[in-house]
């Protein structure tokens, strides 16, 4: 070979290694830079490259520094692990704080079995990958992190919580949550994070959970008494339906066919074959039998009796439809991930049904003082050969214990389940629950069972949320008891008390949202719940509009006569009234102004009771024409019986669907309508069994209570008087 060739061959020699170099230096530079990408997006990644925190004889660090290493010589076993784990995601700037994972991937990471899958496609499957390396080395657990962030990307609804990021972790089980805090807080500090210099904010550590169901939420005495009474309920349905079918339905057909009428003797005119005395339970044949599912289905499915107000099971049914259409959303707004779209979404015309939903409470107060009025009122009716009463106050207290006996039971249960409830998501959810339920109804369930808990001094400790109706319809009755009570002789002071109390609630409702310069907004709204929505002062103008509206009707002789022109404007102004109140709000920037959200805010539940009362009152007389043949439907009867267990069960049931997701739920019309459906049903479905369980059968002892100490004082009274 010549000198010039052997130059040539060096050269080329030469070349080919810097060549080999740059290619090998370009390869480790584009490791190191993805691996430098994902300890800056990855937080399992940060995690595992910080372990260096811990002991070196901590089996926590050897594992994390495995897991990194599994991820950095691209294992499938680890890529698993990191695929299961949060990380930030789209739709942060609207609301996106769920950066979770999925924590039944990272339970299934231990599960050694394949995937079934054809074996013709698995066998080419295994030729790109190690089936063997699938499975980590060690086992695996699912960690949830919360956290807060300070950015001011967000549009701040100054909600509870919007501030909270969750972030879902799945990493070795036998790091402690300790441990795994203490990485946090490094990383934290050193805001390694590229979302945080992204958005320019700054974290700070709430918690780890290992979210492990370790079941010490269910050793309290509370959650004992609760699951006793639950047994015993059902171990007494069990037994009265038993009873029920297989005595008390067969006495009752023997009694129909052994007395088919008497026969009427020719001779004398009476009967020749008197029919044999009817048999009857017992009072121990009779508590059994409050218990039957069998008769207390009958009870909640008869259709059969036609009443004059038919029309109020409309109302009721199609009002708690509404009521849950507004607790699909609102208990989904901390586990959306786009919750600021709610701003859009509820400017739109149609969505007023639910950015001002809440008059369908409004219409159960109205309900409530109207059947409230219509009972008292029968009773006078009863006595009305009696000279008329003034105030007693021992009516008072028996009406109050009545009512308390009537509607405690099932409160009493769901108190006890809803503990059970929250311990458990606490424990399992990876999402943050705003009715703690486990942590409020362990120290404040008395409140509820006083009927309190919507008072100021309690509002900020609340045991479900949603109960604050349930103290305001109490104490409502209460003063509707004693208006009714003062007005059985004192009429007039009644009535002046009366309009009094509406024009105070008028007042005070409107200097609060003055002086706080209230805007009807939805941020605005949340923030004002405990000033201008769950006081009882605030909320009192519908119920005393129904009870007046009662005595109104009772006031009237004959049935009204109005002429078509009058009906028909009639209709036409509670509609306006109806209309009005919920979609007058749909150009909001005109009550940006304090005077007229002031206005709006004192009258506008009133406003809504009187267009109500049209209806009732159209109904009843004749005047309702296809509205009435809706509210009057047969369909609507049974819903309506279930109303009250189906408020009870509703926030609870859509509450827990959420916690127990993997994915935030996204605000969407037609899938949250679906998923309404999905709630509606579902609740009713619930609330019949809850009440077969827990509402009925004590309602029959309470009844059955009351009617025997009436017999027992009417025998009193025609003893003495005899």
């Amino acid at each position: 070979m010549t000198l010039v060739g052997i130059r040539m061959q060096s050269k080329m020699t030469t070349l080919i290694v810097l060549m080999t170099l740059i290619v090998i230096s370009t390869s480790m530079t584009d490791a190191l830079e993805g691996d430098n990408l994902l300890e800056h997006t990855m937080p399992a990644y940060t995690i595992a490259k910080n372990a260096d925190l811990l002991p070196a004889s901590s089996r926590c660090r050897y594992q994390l520094e495995k897991f990194k290493k599994g991820v950095d010589d691209r294992k499938l076993w680890s890529l698993r692990i990191l695929d299961a784990s949060g990380a930030p995601k789209p739709g942060f700037v609207y609301g996106n704080n769920h950066w979770t994972g999925s924590k039944s991937q990272c339970h299934d990471t231990n599960n050694p079995d394949p995937l079934i899958v054809n074996p013709r496609y698995m066998e080419n499957i295994t030729l790109f990958r190690d089936s063997a390396e699938e499975t980590p080395p060690y086992p695996v657990n699912y960690f949830a992190a919360k956290f807060r962030h300070n950015g001011t990307v967000q549009y701040q609804q100054r909600l509870h919580y919007e501030d909270i990021i969750k972030l879902g972790l799945c990493l070795p089980d036998v790091c402690r949550v300790d441990q795994l805090e203490m990485i946090l807080r490094k990383i934290f500090d050193e805001r390694t994070w590229s979302i945080g210099n992204l958005y320019q904010m700054d974290f700070t550590l709430m918690s780890v959970r290992d979210l492990k169901n370790d079941m010490t939420y269910l050793m309290t005495w509370r959650v004992i008494v609760t699951g006793i009474i639950i047994l015993v309920s059902l171990l007494l349905v069990i037994v009265g339906t038993c009873y029920d079918l297989r005595v008390h339905q067969k006495r009752l057909q023997k009694n129909k066919t052994a007395s088919p009428g008497p026969k009427v003797s020719v001779e004398n005119g009476g009967p020749s074959n008197p029919p044999p005395p009817v048999s009857r339970p017992g009072a121990a044949g009779a508590i059994v039998l409050s218990f039957s599912a069998y008769t207390n289905s009958q009870y909640i499915f008869d259709t059969s009796k036609s009443r004059s107000m038919d029309c109020l099971d409309g109302l009721r049914f199609l009002s708690m439809g509404w009521v849950l259409l507004v607790h699909t959303a609102l208990y989904g707004t901390w586990m959306t991930d786009n919750n600021r779209w709610s701003y859009r979404v509820g400017a739109d015309f149609v969505t007023q049904i639910i950015s001002n939903g809440s008059f369908s409470v409004d219409t159960f107060l109205f309900l409530s003082g109207f059947l409230s009025a219509y009972s008292f009122l029968g009773v006078c009716k009863r006595n009305a050969d009696k000279p008329p009463k003034g105030f007693r106050l021992w009516e008072l207290i028996d009406a109050i214990i009545k009512r308390f006996l009537r509607l405690t039971p099932p409160y009493l249960v769901l108190i006890g389940l809803a503990e059970i409830t929250g311990g458990y998501l606490e424990q399992t959810s990876q999402y943050h629950i705003f009715d703690d339920y486990q942590k409020y109804c362990t120290t404040n369930w008395w409140m509820n069972l006083l009927y309190i808990n919507n008072l100021p001094t309690f509002v900020d400790l609340p045991c479900m949320s949603w109960s604050w109706y349930l103290s305001v319809d109490m104490q409502l009755f209460i003063i509707g008891t004693t208006l009714m009570l003062i007005g059985r002789k004192y009429g007039y002071t009644a009535l002046g008390c009366l309009i009094i109390m509406l024009l105070s609630s008028f007042a005070i409702t409107g200097y609060i949202a003055y002086d706080s310069l209230y805007a009807p907004t939805i941020e605005e709204l949340w923030n004002s719940l405990y000033e201008v929505y769950f006081p009882p002062w605030t909320r009192i103008g519908p119920y005393l509009i129904g009870l007046a509206f009662c005595y109104m009707c009772n006031s009237m002789k004959a049935k009204p006569q109005f002429k078509k022109k009058t009906v028909w404007f009639l209709w036409t102004f509670a509609s306006a009234c109806l209309i009005l109140v919920v979609f007058g709000l749909y150009d909001r920037e005109f009550y940006f102004s304090p005077i007229p959200a002031a206005i709006y805010l004192a009258l506008s539940r009133s406003v809504w009771a009187i267009g109500i009362a049209w209806i009732v009152f159209a109904c009843v007389n004749n005047y309702g024409g296809i509205v009435n043949s809706i509210l009057s439907s047969k369909i609507m009867q049974p819903g309506s019986r279930l109303t009250y267990c189906a408020y009870l069960l509703n926030p609870l049931i859509i509450s827990t669907y959420y916690m127990i997701g993997e994915i935030g739920l996204h605000i969407d019309f037609v899938a949250n309508l679906v998923l309404f459906l999905g709630f509606f049903v579902t609740t009713f479905l619930f609330a019949y069994i809850y009440s077969l369980v827990f509402e009925l059968p004590y309602m029959h002892l309470i009844k059955m209570y009351y009617t025997a100490r009436m017999e027992a004082r009417s025998t009193k009274n025609s003893s003495s008087s005899m």
